[in-house]
């Protein structure tokens, strides 16, 4: 069994703002940065561990990766991979999950394209659409072979709802 994590990146700043003149650059705001760690503390406390982060390389979702990263997997190197920029081919994605040997591997990229694949890893008949919010992520499982049609999709959880998770963990007493 293999657990895909697909993870939106965090609000970013828009083109213009801060000297920003090309879409690759975009750097997460400061609110962006705030609300990404709070969203990555809630995966923590519901248990996701991923054995691997890889990013887009544009700005925004490589910022995100290194922060869902510090929270998940300190000390671990962010895995940079071209197919998760925006535009990039769900059969290369499909392709490079196949030769990896980690269980468990979260991906940070972009829309549209985060939703197209979850759609694809479904079954045709059982394919649910997901609109990733920012900083939103779903889990999708293989359960044997994987490939367009042989996952399902576990969950969705919005960015709100992580954080709130995140904030019931620091709520909750010590053992």
């Amino acid at each position: 069994m293999k657990q895909v994590y697909l993870f939106r990146h965090g609000i970013a700043l828009d083109l213009g703002q801060g000297g920003i003149t090309r879409d690759f650059d975009r750097p997460l705001s400061s609110r962006g940065e705030e609300k990404t760690r709070a969203v990555a503390e809630g995966l923590l406390a519901t248990g996701v561990k991923p054995d691997l982060v890889g990013s887009s390389a544009l700005v925004r979702a490589r910022e995100t990766a290194e922060i869902v990263r510090d929270v998940l997997l300190p000390n671990q190197p962010v895995t940079l991979c071209d197919f998760m920029a925006p535009g990039g081919a769900s059969a290369a994605l499909f392709k490079w999950l196949q030769t990896r040997s980690e269980k468990s591997i979260l991906l940070v990229g972009h829309m549209p394209d985060l939703s197209t694949f979850t759609a694809l890893c479904q079954p045709p008949e059982t394919r649910e659409w997901v609109v990733f919010k920012k900083a939103g992520c779903a889990c999708i499982v293989f359960e044997n072979q994987i490939g367009a049609g042989y996952g399902s999709l576990a969950w969705y959880r919005s960015p709100s709802e992580l954080r709130t998770r995140a904030d019931g963990a620091a709520d909750a007493p010590s053992a």
